[in-house]
């Protein structure tokens, strides 16, 4: 059964889905990186959407990826803002997709011998009209501990408007924002245990089938009775 979240009115909502498939892939070998190990408290510099695309009503080309675990269409932000809140928040990054916001960094983790990558990686797949640029966060960890809080998770966008935020893999103790920030802060929508959540999603071998996913559909809900996980705007 689908969870279901909105702001009221014309806005976004979501669905809290299960799993992820093919052509989606954790681990990419097409992807191209972004930010990489060892760094925190970073903004990337301006990365380009192979597609014209919409969030709340306006058309982006290129957004800046933060390895505190979002990204913002505004791309005249230079600082990273590593303290979430939550949403919708004037002080919270504007303009923003918030895929797992808490104070995180990349680094590498050697283990029984084997070196995992840390970093943040873009690729994309499928054929116009109808391709999906992906934005994935690989063994981030919580900026305070070391190797004991990580995480992998991602953002889709849809060539078309929608998008989705992937939880796919991770464990440990986390505090942290899921939602959108709209351009000037007034109105967002955050996923229920926003700003304290924990890490959902797989939390033993990775299983692409146990990603938690929450997809994004910009308009207004159909009038039935769903569970409202969300509804936030301020004056």
């Amino acid at each position: 059964m689908a969870t279901f979240g909105w702001a009221q009115g014309q806005g976004y909502y979501f669905l809290k889905l299960k799993g992820t498939s093919s052509p989606y892939n954790l681990n990419a070998a097409s992807a191209t990186t972004v930010s990489s190990a060892t760094l925190t408290n970073n903004l990337s510099a301006e990365q380009t959407i192979p597609f014209s695309w919409s969030f709340y009503g306006n058309s982006y080309t290129s957004f800046k990826a933060s390895t505190s675990g979002y990204i913002t269409f505004d791309v005249a932000q230079t600082t990273d803002v590593t303290t979430n809140t939550a949403l919708p928040d004037a002080t919270a990054p504007k303009n923003a997709i918030f895929a797992f916001w808490d104070n995180l960094k990349l680094q590498t983790v050697t283990s029984n011998g084997n070196t995992f990558p840390s970093d943040i990686r873009t690729t994309t797949y499928g054929t116009a009209p109808n391709r999906v640029h992906v934005i994935q966060w690989r063994l981030a960890q919580k900026a305070s501990t070391s190797g004991s809080d990580i995480t992998y998770f991602a953002i889709r966008l849809y060539e078309g408007g929608d998008f989705d935020i992937i939880h796919n893999y991770g464990f440990g103790s986390f505090t942290a924002t899921t939602g959108i920030s709209n351009s000037d802060g007034t109105q967002g929508v955050q996923v229920s245990g926003s700003p304290n959540m924990g890490f959902g999603g797989n939390n033993g071998s990775y299983d692409e089938t146990k990603s938690d996913v929450y997809k994004f559909v910009y308009g207004t809900q159909k009038s039935v009775d769903l569970h409202i996980v969300a509804n936030a705007t301020t004056p």
